[in-house]
């Protein structure tokens, strides 16, 4: 079909189709699958319905690959969909008239609605069919009430929790099967409202649908392409996807159950790192379309870098490649970078906090003098490799920090030799900084004790902070008192700001440079010096 015969099919001079009533018949699941997010851009690939009964009997299954009537099928990676595969399917309009019958008289029933029924919306209207208003119901919104204690909502976390198997996810069919049958489940399950049901069957019903124009084109199920032939592998995940994976997003600050749905398309357009203008478009249109609320969006940007952050520092450890990705995400999810310092900070007094709940008190006779606490920064040097790599281990797992460099703040060198002559053991006599042998230390850690309480007085303990606030990184570290002459890093502004333009960091040309670009530079440049 030539170009010219696409547009004059797309002219409206066509003959406005009479709406039919249609009997309830329960429930149509759809899934999409589709070029990218934003539903007055992008195209629909392959879309599938999958019928339930009232009574929560899973029924016909219907499927079809579409031609999205341009070059380009988006994120194969994700949906396994190749141009090879859409290269005969019919247009969205030709299967105009089947997705209608699919759906006449019955709810609407998607995982996540928020990004399906707009997408669906905007085909049906270039196929010529104005989508009339529809009762429906999101899968991933109700969870909230039917698996409250969830920390993801995706589908697979849904149907992993009453026990739906999931084979073939991002394949319309497959993912619109489960979502029938995690449907089905609700419906049976004792949190139903059977009263909102019956409403929504009864509205349903109600619904007059136009006629479509008559489909020209066949049905095209999925193929079933030899192992050879799929879509290549994507490029191995950076470390904010990895965090994303599995970020839990049940935060009792965040505005759940309404932005569920939103934190997750959320989560999903920063796997790669970036939020570009299209999945900015789509995400406000997604939070458009739950009703969320301005403030409600900001909470939920700021939850997911909250959520990123303490799963940062999950470990004790803050690395600058950490640190640099959560200033990165807090400028792209329109945050002030400073907000990332206090994410980090929240994340560690939890941690911490978290921590000393489960620590018991000194045992009696303790006659190791001070106790190791929750925060204090340890350092190593010398002794047996193996021995020294499982004490950091137990070092980090007990909430202390290891640190690279021995400064004022350093509670404890751990070391055999003293008089080794080493750097860090000389900087060590002259701070007058604790030592202790492998074995001693070791005692202490099994004995590890909460923080000190914040004094009634103004000055601190001079060799530790009243309160651990700051967030542990692997690079050394600028004491309060200014930089110990081994630790000093020269901050250039002009350096500073290719650095933060590099990682997409938006900086402005002039004026004093964000405190936390200014961190996460030095803890990057020490991390290289160290």
């Amino acid at each position: 079909m030539g170009l010219l015969d696409r547009l004059l099919r797309r002219t409206p001079d066509r003959p406005t189709p009479t709406p039919q009533a249609t009997p309830a018949r329960g429930f149509a699941v759809i899934d999409l699958e589709t070029t990218g997010f934003v539903p007055a851009r992008e195209r629909v690939v392959e879309v599938a319905v999958v019928h339930v009964d009232p009574d929560g009997a899973v029924g016909e299954a219907w499927s079809t690959l579409v031609h999205p009537g341009r070059s380009g099928v988006g994120p194969t990676h994700v949906h396994g969909i190749t141009a090879a595969d859409v290269r005969n399917a019919p247009l969205f309009e030709d299967v105009a008239s089947a997705v209608v019958h699919q759906l006449a008289g019955r709810v609407l029933v998607a995982h996540n609605a928020a990004f399906d029924l707009p997408f669906l919306h905007t085909e049906l209207a270039r196929a010529g069919v104005a989508m009339p208003d529809v009762p429906h119901l999101c899968t991933l919104a109700a969870s909230s009430h039917h698996l409250p204690r969830l920390s993801r909502r995706r589908l697979t976390d849904c149907c992993d929790a009453v026990g739906i198997a999931l084979d073939g996810a991002h394949a319309a069919l497959a993912d619109a099967s489960a979502t029938a049958a995690l449907l089905a489940w609700y419906l049976h399950a004792p949190t139903h409202d059977a009263r909102w049901t019956q409403q929504a069957l009864e509205r349903a019903a109600a619904v007059a649908w136009p006629v479509a124009p008559t489909a020209t084109g066949a049905r095209l199920p999925r193929p079933r392409r030899p192992l050879d032939e799929t879509a290549p592998e994507p490029a191995a995940p950076g470390r904010l996807a990895e965090f994303l994976a599995d970020l839990p997003l049940d935060a009792p600050d965040l505005p759940l159950p309404e932005a569920a749905g939103y934190l997750e398309a959320l989560a999903a357009a920063m796997a790669d790192g970036v939020l570009t203008d299209a999945e900015v478009d789509a995400l406000v249109q997604a939070a458009t379309s739950t009703g969320l609320t301005r403030r409600q969006v900001h909470a939920a940007h700021r939850g997911v870098l909250l959520a990123l952050a303490a799963t940062a520092a999950a470990d004790g450890v803050v690395t600058a490649t950490e640190r640099a990705d959560l200033l990165a995400t807090a400028v792209a999810l329109g945050l002030d970078a400073t907000e990332v310092g206090a994410a980090l900070d929240e994340a560690t007094t939890e941690r911490i906090r978290r921590l000393s709940t489960e620590l018991a008190p000194l045992p009696a006779g303790w006659d190791l003098g001070e106790p190791l606490r929750l925060g204090d920064a340890v350092v190593f040097t010398g002794g047996d490799d193996a021995v020294r790599a499982r004490l950091e281990r137990r070092t980090r797992d007990a909430g202390l920090r290891v640190v690279s460099a021995v400064s004022r703040r350093t509670a404890v060198l751990v070391t055999e030799d003293v008089g080794s002559g080493t750097g860090k053991a000389r900087r060590a006599l002259e701070l007058g900084t604790r030592v202790l042998d492998a074995a001693t230390y070791g005692h202490l850690l099994d004995h590890v004790q909460p923080p000190p309480a914040p004094p009634n007085h103004r000055t601190p303990s001079p060799r530790r902070p009243a309160a651990v606030v700051a967030p542990p990184v692997e690079a050394p570290q600028r004491p309060e008192r200014g930089p110990e002459p081994d630790e000093a890093i020269d901050l250039r502004p002009a350096e500073v700001r290719a650095w933060g333009r590099a990682r997409g960091i938006d900086v402005s040309d002039r004026g004093r440079l964000p405190q936390a670009v200014l961190d996460a530079y030095a803890a990057h440049t020490g991390s290289e010096r160290a």
